[in-house]
């Protein structure tokens, strides 16, 4: 199951952050190349030549003393570099010059870019926050366990009662939600710590979790009620509660609005029954699509269908914009669990945990009038497959086995990379990034993301005054420079 997020506030200002740091050093490594090699290694540029539209070249005593005397100048005033009478220039040195006469425009004009470009050029939000560093298994034999992908073990678990079922994590990386079942509860962690920093009563025994970027408003059910909690994901208050026309079977959020997060405009999908209702952002029934063998876990990827299985043993796809349920189902037979999809590829990735398989279903294409043969192909396995990740990258896959075991897929070569022992019984799992190294609590998070921002609003102001300042001193320099000659 991917989950798309948006960043928060002070994820996006770190990175904004971080964006124009990097564009500020590189134009500040130019001004310091440039200004050494204008002071040790190039002759002085005239300002009043280059106000003549011509390049003139003083070359310090050593250079006169090296060079011969030139032919019809016996002044032995500078002349033109296109009057010298030298060899052609065929080492580039003359575009050099030019480059160093002009500098420290060009330097500023790059500050200016990349100022631009980080205030506002969007930054993509991806399943698992970017490239993959952490793995996250609900069920293990510690509650969570928490698996370095690059060290390819468990470096870390967090001790929860309540069998957690779910989790979901933060874009950032910074926040854990775990659904806890038998006591009835969704649980905020911290999750460099596994501190619990706050907790939500949810009806049904919640086994299920769905986020909504557009309004933070994170969705817990059980199928134990056949009601939904809308819960603030900063502090866990619930918002609301909405009924539904039966138990809960699974929770998807379609993020169709305006912009990365989209907005208010979202809608929550919810397997209740023998329907997937629709609901928008206030809670309120937008549809309902009647579902054969009763809807189970869905799966959204970008594109035109919703994939949902089925209490029945199927798997069914439905269009997004005509609503359609399509015929025959994908797949039969089987008894499958929570998917996940390939943001590259679009394929989907079923566990059949009835045949100990991980089904690859191949994407729907706009226009068509047929499905394709399903499943594209299949992966076999010893054990029962729980559940599925698959990287934003779309470069790793982690299955969750009934044995206490993580399987590690590499996705594009189709084969395993290791197999790695979290113990329990592992319900869920899911990946994304090594927490931010400070705030572990909402309010820490929104005290650093003050201060960063005085930071880059302080780094912006120093950034654009250096090089004001050292334009000043440089026309200063050559006017009197000018006025001495």
């Amino acid at each position: 199951m991917k989950i798309r997020l948006s960043e928060d506030k002070a994820n996006r200002a770190m990175r904004c952050g971080w964006r124009f740091l990097s564009g500020a050093i590189l134009a500040m490594a130019l001004i310091l190349v440039f200004t050494v090699a204008e002071r040790e290694h190039y002759p002085r540029l005239s300002s009043r030549a280059r106000a003549q539209g011509r390049i003139l070249l003083s070359f310090p005593a050593s250079h006169r003393q090296a060079r011969k005397p030139v032919a019809g100048n016996r002044s032995g005033r500078p002349l033109p570099i296109y009057d010298r009478g030298l060899e052609p220039d065929r080492s580039g040195k003359r575009c050099i010059l030019v480059c160093i006469q002009n500098w420290r425009y060009c330097s500023i004009s790059l500050l200016f870019w990349q100022l631009l470009a980080t205030l506002f050029s969007p930054i993509p939000a991806s399943a698992d926050g970017g490239a993959p560093q952490l793995a996250y298994v609900a069920g293990g034999s510690h509650g969570v366990s928490v698996i370095d992908i690059a060290q390819q073990k468990v470096t870390n678990s967090f001790s929860l009662d309540g069998d957690p079922h779910t989790v979901l994590l933060s874009l950032d990386g910074r926040f854990l939600y775990v659904t806890q079942p038998a006591l009835g509860r969704v649980a905020m962690l911290a999750a460099k710590t596994g501190q619990t920093i706050c907790t939500a009563s949810v009806p049904g025994q919640p086994t299920l979790l769905a986020f909504d970027p557009g309004t933070n408003v994170l969705y817990a059910a059980g199928n134990g009620a056949a009601s939904i909690s809308a819960i603030d994901a900063t502090n866990c208050a619930v918002r609301h509660t909405f009924k539904t026309a039966g138990p809960v079977y699974g929770l998807a959020v379609a993020v169709v609005g305006a912009g990365i997060s989209g907005g208010n405009d979202n809608q929550l999908w919810v397997a209740n029954g023998t329907d997937i209702t629709v609901f928008n952002s206030a809670g309120q029934q937008l549809f309902s699509i009647p579902i054969p063998g009763g809807p189970e876990y869905l799966c959204i990827p970008p594109g035109i269908t919703v994939y949902a299985t089925t209490r029945q043993g199927t798997v069914v796809a439905v269009d997004v914009g005509t609503k359609r349920v399509w015929s025959p189902p994908l797949l039969t037979n089987g008894k499958f669990g929570p998917m996940d999809y390939d943001a590259n590829t679009g394929e989907v990735y079923v566990p059949d945990q009835q045949n100990n398989q991980l089904d690859i279903l191949t994407p729907i294409l706009p226009g068509a009038s047929t499905v394709p043969h399903e499943p594209g192909r299949t992966i076999h396995m010893e054990v029962t497959p729980q559940s599925i990740a698959i990287t934003s990258d779309g470069q790793l896959g982690f299955v969750a086995l009934a044995s206490g075991y993580v399987l590690m897929l590499d996705i594009p070569g189709r084969q395993t990379v290791n197999t790695i022992y979290v113990g329990g019984t592992p319900h869920f799992i899911i990946t994304g990034l090594y927490p931010p190294l400070v705030g572990t609590t909402p309010q820490e998070a929104s005290t650093w993301s003050t201060i960063f921002n005085i930071l880059a609003y302080v780094l912006v102001v120093v950034l654009l005054l250096v090089p004001t300042l050292l334009i000043w001193r440089y026309r200063a320099r050559q006017g009197q420079s000018d006025k001495s000659d």
